[in-house]
């Protein structure tokens, strides 16, 4: 607290934040996500009552408020409670991840991660390492993750031609395991109409944009509207171009 007093009677323009956070160890004597630091001698500086956490710890934001101090006008106290891995809301929000066999690929998330920078040579290798590997061939739904992603690159490098091919054995490959009315596939329908209507096959892309519309309409409560509202404008865009060429 010293240390934050001196740093606002210095810095009157600046706002102090204290982090004060409760964790009992008696939830956490299985995992350890901290430890004391009061037996480490660190520097002859070192304050007791040091704590080190892990990285992959979460906290739950109790509260935030301004202190009443009448010196520490600019400080805020935000109050944080370590959460353990049974806490239902946690679990709820991170167990898709954890049961989605692909994002728990460390390359795929590698891949991902590169098209995000715009790396998309870098992407496709990785994803590629991923095909090389035989097991693939037994999961076929990373096997059509894997196909999806190539096909979202080449789209973003302008290589439609390639990402269609690649497009179209994701759609295979999610056909064998998903019916045909499944929702999850109008993104592939949706991404294999945009590959043909910048190769101006407007007859292709307006019928993959159409079918990717009706998925969505016959699931519409797990459909993000706004995905229904864009993929409706390309439908009235290329139908109407393809009246004027009538």
């Amino acid at each position: 607290m010293n240390f934050l007093r001196r740093r606002i009677a210095t810095h009157a323009d600046r706002i102090a934040i204290l982090f004060e956070i409760h964790a009992d160890p008696m939830k956490h004597n299985t995992t350890s996500p901290f430890a004391s630091l009061d037996n480490i001698d660190l520097n002859e500086e070192s304050e007791n009552g040091k704590v080190c956490f892990t990285l992959s710890v979460i906290f739950r934001i109790e509260s935030v408020e301004k202190t009443d101090e009448q010196s520490m006008n600019n400080m805020w106290t935000v109050k944080l409670t370590l959460i353990d891995d049974h806490d239902p809301h946690v679990h709820h929000l991170i167990e898709p991840l954890r049961s989605n066999d692909v994002y728990a690929n460390p390359i795929f998330r590698l891949g991902k991660l590169h098209i995000t920078m715009g790396d998309y040579d870098r992407a496709e290798e990785f994803y590629h390492k991923i095909l090389a590997d035989m097991s693939v061939l037994n999961r076929p739904h990373r096997l059509s993750l894997m196909q999806k992603g190539l096909g979202s690159i080449f789209m973003y490098k302008g290589e439609h031609n390639k990402a269609i091919g690649h497009l179209h054995e994701a759609l295979k490959v999610s056909l064998s395991y998903l019916p045909s009315d499944h929702p999850d596939l109008a993104s592939i329908y949706t991404m294999i109409g945009s590959c043909y209507s910048h190769m101006d096959n407007y007859v292709l892309a307006l019928d993959n944009y159409k079918r990717a519309m009706q998925l969505m309409q016959n699931n519409i409560q797990s459909v993000n509207q706004q995905s229904v509202d864009d993929l409706h404008s390309c439908i009235v865009h290329f139908s109407e171009l393809l009246e004027h060429q009538k």
